[in-house]
């Protein structure tokens, strides 16, 4: 994981930037499924039906979807 300080949109102020590796990425989508206890096929099914089980799943939906599809 490689954290870089970049200026946000030209501003004076900065943004950290956090690039995980391909595998860092699935390690951290499959513990984060696990803590859930759903599957990522479980998850797909919550945000077709937009009833998640929890905030949580909400927020973890928004930031894989459907890119993740069949890898879980």
């Amino acid at each position: 994981m490689a954290t870089n300080q970049r200026p946000a949109g030209g501003g004076s102020r900065n943004v950290e930037v956090v690039s995980l590796s391909q595998a860092e990425y699935n390690r951290a989508v499959k513990s984060e499924l696990q803590r859930l206890g759903v599957s990522y096929r479980k998850l797909r099914a919550q945000a077709r039906a937009d009833e998640f089980t929890s905030l949580r799943a909400r927020k973890l939906w928004l930031a894989i979807g459907e890119a993740r599809s069949g890898r879980h």
